[in-house]
């Protein structure tokens, strides 16, 4: 309760309602901050919305980023998925990285880097 009334308090003084043109036109709703604080505050309050199962950490151990699983039905056209949809696609719920690059960078830091120091280490007398 402490987490929230601290958000709630913070909230209205660093941010405020603006709304975004879209390129085929029309306006997309959003926020403007007034500083880094006001950034900061607008995504822990978005991390209390989700539901607790709905959170994931990246498992690649140098990312802390949250894998969201929401549909992404409120992101302007230009950050959604190209994939033919109007409106995109939901995160796989069983995903375990948030992005291609982490998922490829573990393979390499658990799988190939281990069995090429494997091998190197047979060769050297």
């Amino acid at each position: 309760m402490l987490v929230l009334t601290a958000v709630n308090d913070v909230l209205p003084s660093e941010v405020y309602p603006v709304r975004y043109p879209r390129k085929g036109g029309g306006y997309v709703r959003g926020e403007a901050f007034r500083s880094l604080l006001g950034a900061l505050y607008v995504q822990f309050d978005r991390l209390l919305d989700t539901r607790q199962d709905d959170r994931h950490r990246c498992r690649w151990w140098k990312c802390d980023r949250i894998i969201d699983f929401n549909s992404p039905e409120d992101l302007p056209d230009q950050w959604r998925f190209k994939n033919g949809r109007r409106k995109g696609y939901k995160k796989r719920t069983d995903a375990e990285f948030c992005s291609k690059k982490h998922a490829n960078e573990h393979y390499y830091a658990t799988v190939t880097k281990p069995k090429r120091e494997a091998k190197r280490a047979r060769r050297r007398p």
